[in-house]
């Protein structure tokens, strides 16, 4: 059942429905329903849309571990980042360079 208990996670993290997730797979809100319910996991089509929609792979969904390393912070961090205009996505990159740039400094005056 780790398949659907991952979709579950990123489902919550991401505000989505089962109803908007069976619509990326093509498929009903029933269907889904059932294979949760009965821990049917979904053919590798249906699986790579769930994870093409919940911005993560396949390989996560299956066995919540990813060849990226990535945690479940980073996942949700990242699918925040897609919902972001671009204009925005500049902004959020330019504070953290102002943000890790302070941090370098800090670190030199500490260790200097």
């Amino acid at each position: 059942m780790q398949f659907w208990d991952n979709v579950e996670v990123l489902r919550k993290n991401q505000n989505t429905s089962y109803r908007w997730l069976a619509s990326k797979m093509g498929v009903s809100e029933t269907t889904v329903s059932s294979m949760r319910h009965l821990g049917t996991e979904p053919r590798a089509t249906e699986a790579y849309k769930i994870a093409e929609a919940l911005h993560t792979s396949v390989e996560w969904l299956v066995t919540g571990k990813d060849s990226e390393g990535l945690i479940d912070e980073d996942r949700s961090l990242l699918a925040k980042w897609h919902e972001l205009a671009a204009a925005a996505k500049e902004t959020v990159m330019m504070l953290i360079d102002a943000l890790l740039e302070k941090a370098k400094k800090s670190n030199e005056r500490m260790s200097g």
